[in-house]
């Protein structure tokens, strides 16, 4: 299944390299989580699904936390938000919560 495949991916892409390494690792991250989400829906596996988009959001996260970009932390709060929404429609609570 994509979903677990796409853990081995976010995994390599903080390891050691130089920074263009990292860089493109978190980018293949983030294709492949999209294209896991577009594959599993939330209603077929909801609990991955809104893994894969916590996972999402970190890939996001990291980018722009990394390029000072608003856009890619912007990303991540939606990403984030909808795992969130994911989670409460499904009767799941937050960490934390």
């Amino acid at each position: 299944m994509r979903l677990m495949a796409t853990a081995s991916t976010s995994s390599r892409a903080t390891d050691a390299g130089t920074a263009g390494q990292r860089h493109a690792r978190l980018e293949e991250a983030v294709g492949a989580y999209r294209e896991a989400l577009e594959e599993s829906t939330r209603e077929q596996v909801p609990l991955h699904w809104a893994t894969t988009q916590n996972n999402l959001g970190l890939a996001f996260w990291t980018l722009g936390e990394r390029e000072s970009d608003t856009e890619g932390l912007e990303a991540a709060v939606e990403a984030y938000r909808a795992r969130s929404r994911s989670g409460r429609a499904n009767g799941y609570r937050s960490i934390g919560r």
